[in-house]
């Protein structure tokens, strides 16, 4: 499983996405400011893994936490 930085996160509410990477110190982390309220997904991609989509709902006020693990993509 990939638990390294680089991953490209985007934050989505079907209209609007927001791109970020993920971090290497310390591995993996990320954020995004001023979210509104709602239902998003998140896409999780690296090369070399298989990308991952979590959905997920923001309470306004409230710090969101979210952890995965993207798995290597299988070979050709």
């Amino acid at each position: 499983p990939c638990s390294a930085g680089e991953v490209t996160v985007t934050l989505s509410d079907g209209f609007r996405p927001r791109v970020t990477t993920s971090a290497t110190n310390p591995p993996g982390t990320f954020a995004f400011a001023n979210v509104a309220a709602g239902w998003y997904t998140l896409t999780f991609e690296r090369t070399g893994y298989d990308t991952k989509v979590v959905l997920i709902e923001v309470v306004a006020g409230i710090d969101q936490v979210q952890s995965t693990t993207l798995d290597p993509a299988p070979g050709p």
